[in-house]
C-alpha cells in the first residue's frame, strides 16, 4: 500500500519530457515516475511485475483447461480437433511467455 507522498517541481520542458518518456499513455504519470526512481537503485520494475502475476495467473488457468480436454479425449467425450486446438494455444502462449521473458531481460 502506498502511504507515502512525495511532492516534486518540474519545469514545463521536464514535465512535458517525462509525460512523452511514457511507453504507454495509460500509465500514470506517478507511477512511470516511481518506476524511473526506482529501477535507479535496483528494484523491480511494477509493470513488469504485475504482468507476470497476470501470466502466471493464466497459465495455471490454460493447465486446468488442457486437463479438462485431455480427461475428456480419454474418456471418449470430445473431438480429436479440441487437442490440435489445444496445441495451438499453447504454442501462442509459449510465444507470449518468450516475449515477455525476452522484455524483462531487457530491463
Amino acid at each position: 500500500m502506498k502511504d507515502r507522498r512525495l511532492t516534486i517541481r518540474f519545469t514545463q520542458d521536464e514535465y512535458d519530457h517525462l509525460l512523452k518518456s511514457r511507453d504507454n499513455e495509460k500509465v500514470k504519470l506517478s507511477a512511470h515516475i516511481r518506476n524511473i526512481a526506482l529501477s535507479q537503485s535496483g528494484h523491480s520494475d511494477v509493470r513488469i511485475d504485475k504482468q507476470l502475476d497476470t501470466l502466471n495467473y493464466n497459465v495455471r488457468k490454460i493447465g486446468v483447461n488442457i486437463n479438462q480436454i485431455a480427461n475428456k479425449l480419454n474418456a471418449d467425450y470430445g473431438d480429436p480437433r479440441d487437442a490440435q486446438y489445444a496445441v495451438e494455444l499453447m504454442t501462442a502462449l509459449n510465444d507470449k511467455v518468450e516475449e515477455l521473458a525476452r522484455c524483462v531481460q531487457s530491463k
